[in-house]
């Protein structure tokens, strides 16, 4: 900053001195004439007005550098002083870069240039003897002088040479012929000669690469043989200097032995001979292409862009084919060994792009033989599947996606996989696609996904994964146009352990089944929950539903009794995978019918009458819907065989339905309460009924058994009304049932409210049916008395709690022959203490 300040100092000073030299004037000649009368050019002096006007330009620069509020923080303009020249400092922080010409001498410029062109004039163009008094400037702007002015100064150069010979050039690359444009032979012929350069080039160096590997492992094995420990022995001779009363005899002799480093000269013979090998190895892999090699890669581009050039300004069937051919010959000439040399893949990979996404993608005809190709060589996949688009042929589109389904395999899954990304389902079902077609699509799909198995092995769950969504897609599609078919598909292969568990998820989500259902499933996560709820392209009606239900129970029916597995050990043994969504499944359907048959009788009010019938075949679709599963079964052959519904190792898999079945019967208990006159046969009713005629033969097994009782115990009895015709089952249990069902029925009825069922009693005139009741239930207690695991629990026996219940009942309705009975048995079966 210092010197720049300096350098300022004496730049004003400089300038304020030449200021006051006297300025030249000029004549009307051009000619300076100064005030003592001398006419010298070189005399000529600057305007003082000039360095005046610097002198004050170079002040201001030294005031602005030597106030420090300048360099801490901005100034405002208008409080400085005059001498800052705050117009031009302003001009400056707004960064305009106009000239500042009033600093120029103007002058001295126009002289200077007068001077130079005089000169010029003077050297240029001299006089010559004939016109010597003609004046020193030239009129060049005279036409009838300017020829020959021209030609004169022509004549004082030497003539110009020839312009230089332009030799005829060969082009260092060959045009392909035009009619391999389109001439599909000539285009293969073309392609193929100059590929085969390529292709060869890269088995040249495939095999430097190999011999590069074979070296180093060989140089690898060698570097340990180099060297080894051999045994040498060495003989020393150890001399004594003895001592005054001992003489030496001589140096004692001592044999050592002890391994030494030796080295194999053969070995290191062998290891740089291995090394000059791997260097010359090197040395020729690293040398530059040959020209031909460079020459046909040019050669091909060329081509390819001039095919294509010429297609894309006139498409045509010629040159299209011509290209489908070309793509095809550089798929063919594709090897390992040119995948494996990374110039010619990225060459064969480019001339592919190019030639396919031009004559391939989109063509309807190559479809077909571009999926051929592709399976018949896999390394192509990545090359060509690109191309592949099977939507481009919708009336083929179905043929082939079978293809592909029939090349299914875990060595080829990756295919397989990349394969089926390029089959669009949604676009090509709005192509609006026959119903044959997609049902045969539908099948398709199936056949994939039993040939992925149960347990899908790692290979396969990408493929596995698009294949369940095809799936899903088809089942969306007009529905219910495939329900039918997805439902039998679906079943027959769970039967068979054919298909993933994962195919009831999806297809489950698809059927926007109860999302409440989805807790029970392990796995099943609250995105997969909001997929069902957000879900509403697929709606079953209420018939769907009743037609779905009456379905699955003839299946699931037909299935337990078709083979002897299934007779023996049920359908857990098989289903265990698929149960929990079995059960999604069933919860779903159940619910969905008695919504809908709720709802029907609240938009239209029916008579008790036919609130009961539709009540009784609700209990009816339902138990016969859970009857394989859980019910004892009758074989249908002529062994009469009872099939028990499962084995006691499958009873953690069977309470599960157990308890499904119990929370249906439950749902549809809490639906119809409210609609039934008190003392009707309601669920409770029935599903009691059902208990007595199917689950209390003599010779059912304790393990079914208990876990009927279990479930069945958390049902809401107390709001149960027992007629005449349950207590008669009850009666029939105890004289021929299981143990454990006679006390399971005890219990229930004990903790039924019997001062309500039997509220009739308290009337004047009770009915028959009152009295017949109260018969009953004093039979009931008779019964049920005896047993002890009924009075074990002091306080919560239920038998307690009936007996504290029953004290004020009017026991005086039971008749004398009833009283009778009842003390005839309490002789018979309790004992005199």
């Amino acid at each position: 900053l210092n010197d720049m300040k300096k350098r300022l100092v004496e730049l004003a000073d400089f300038h304020h001195s030449a200021s006051k030299a006297l300025k030249v004037q000029m004549n009307e000649d051009g000619n300076g004439i100064n005030d003592d009368s001398s006419s010298s050019p070189a005399n000529y002096l600057t305007s003082p007005v000039v360095h005046r006007e610097l002198v004050r330009l170079f002040n201001v620069f030294t005031a602005w550098l030597e106030d420090e509020n300048f360099q801490k923080s901005p100034v405002p303009l208008h409080s400085l002083p005059k001498q800052y020249d705050t117009h031009r400092l302003a001009k400056i922080m707004q960064n305009q870069q106009d000239l500042w010409t009033e600093y120029v001498d103007l002058e001295r410029i126009r002289h200077e240039i007068l001077e130079v062109k005089n000169l010029w004039i003077e050297v240029k163009y001299e006089p010559s003897s004939s016109v010597s008094s003609a004046p020193a400037f030239v009129d060049f702007t005279n036409a009838s002088t300017a020829k020959e002015t021209v030609l004169a100064s022509l004549k004082k150069h030497e003539a110009p040479c020839p312009p230089a010979v332009v030799p005829s050039m060969k082009a260092p690359v060959p045009t392909a012929n035009a009619s391999c444009l389109s001439n599909e032979k000539a285009a293969v012929h073309f392609i193929q000669r100059h590929l085969n350069l390529l292709q060869q080039h890269a088995k040249v160096a495939a095999v430097w690469e190999s011999q590069q590997v074979a070296l180093d492992l060989d140089l690898l094995d060698s570097f340990p043989k180099l060297y080894c420990n051999r045994e040498e022995q060495i003989t020393m001779h150890l001399e004594c200097r003895g001592t005054s009363s001992h003489k030496c005899q001589g140096a004692a002799v001592v044999t050592a032995k002890h391994d030494c480093l030796y080295m194999n000269e053969a070995v290191k013979q062998h290891i740089t001979g291995l090394q000059k090998e791997i260097k010359q190895v090197q040395a020729d892999a690293m040398k530059p292409p040959p020209q031909n090699i460079a020459e046909a890669a040019v050669c091909v581009e060329n081509f390819i862009t001039a095919l294509v050039n010429a297609y894309k300004l006139q498409p045509g069937a010629c040159t299209q084919k011509v290209g489908i051919a070309v793509f095809y010959t550089i798929v063919e000439l594709v090897c390992d060994e040119t995948q494996r040399h990374p110039p010619t893949r990225q060459f064969f990979t480019s001339c592919i792009e190019i030639v396919g996404q031009v004559f391939i993608s989109d063509t309807k005809s190559e479809c077909s033989p571009l999926l051929k190709t592709i399976l018949m060589n896999r390394r192509l996949c990545s090359l060509v599947a690109p191309y592949f688009t099977p939507n481009a042929s919708p009336d083929k589109f179905v043929h082939l996606y079978e293809k592909v389904v029939n090349a299914l395999h875990e060595d080829n899954s990756d295919v397989i996989f990349m394969l089926l990304t390029k089959f669009d389902l949604p676009l090509w079902l709005n192509t609006r696609p026959s119903l044959s077609e997609r049902s045969k699509l539908l099948e398709l799909v199936h056949v994939a996904l039993t040939s992925c198995g149960m347990h899908p092995e790692e290979e396969l769950l990408m493929p596995f994964s698009i294949f369940c969504k095809h799936w899903t897609i088809i089942l969306k599609y007009h529905f219910p146009d495939h329900y039918s078919d997805f439902l039998r598909l679906l079943t027959s292969s769970s039967a068979e352990q054919c298909l993933s568990p994962d195919c009831w998820k999806m297809s489950l989500k698809a059927l926007v089944c109860c999302p409440t259902a989805c807790k029970k499933i392990p796995g099943t996560g609250a995105s997969d929950r909001k997929c069902i709820q957000s879900s509403a392209q697929v709606q079953l009606s209420p018939q769907q539903v009743k037609e779905t239900i009456e379905w699955l129970a003839n299946f699931f029916c037909k299935l337990r009794l078709s083979k002897a597995d299934f007779k023996s050990f049920g359908l857990f043994s098989k289903w265990s995978p698929y149960v929990a969504y079995v059960e999604q499944f069933f919860l779903f359907l159940v619910e969905s019918l008695i919504d809908s048959e709720k709802n029907s009788l609240v938009e239209e009010p029916k008579a008790q009458g036919e609130i009961i019938t539709g009540l009784k075949s609700l209990h009816y679709r339902i138990t016969e819907l859970f009857k394989p599963w859980i019910l004892v079964l009758d074989a249908e052959d002529d062994s009469n065989r009872r099939c028990y519904p499962w084995l006691e190792s499958d009873a953690s898999v069977a309470i599960a339905m157990v308890q499904l079945f119990t929370k249906c019967i439950d749902q549809l208990h809490q639906s119809y309460k409210d609609l039934l006159i008190p003392g009707q046969r309601g669920a409770l009713w029935l599903h009691l009924l059902h208990y007595c005629e199917t689950c209390t033969s003599p010779k059912m097994p304790e393990y079914i058994l208990y876990t009927y009782h279990m479930e069945y115990a958390t049902l809401p009895w107390r709001e149960m009304h027992p007629d005449h015709t349950l207590m008669e089952a009850f009666f029939k249990v105890e004289r021929g049932s299981p143990k454990s069902c006679f006390l399971f029925l005890g219990t229930v009825l004990c903790e039924v409210n019997w001062v309500s069922v039997l509220s009739d009693a308290w009337n004047a005139q009770p009915n028959q049916n009152t009295r017949a009741m109260v018969v009953c239930l004093l039979f009931m207690m008779v019964f049920l008395a005896k047993e002890d695991v009924l009075l074990s629990k002091s306080e919560e026996s239920p038998l307690l709690n009936l007996l504290g219940q029953t004290r004020s009942l009017p026991w005086h309705l039971v008749d004398i022959v009833a009283y009778q009975n009842v003390i005839s048995y309490f002789s018979s079966h309790y004992s005199p203490a």
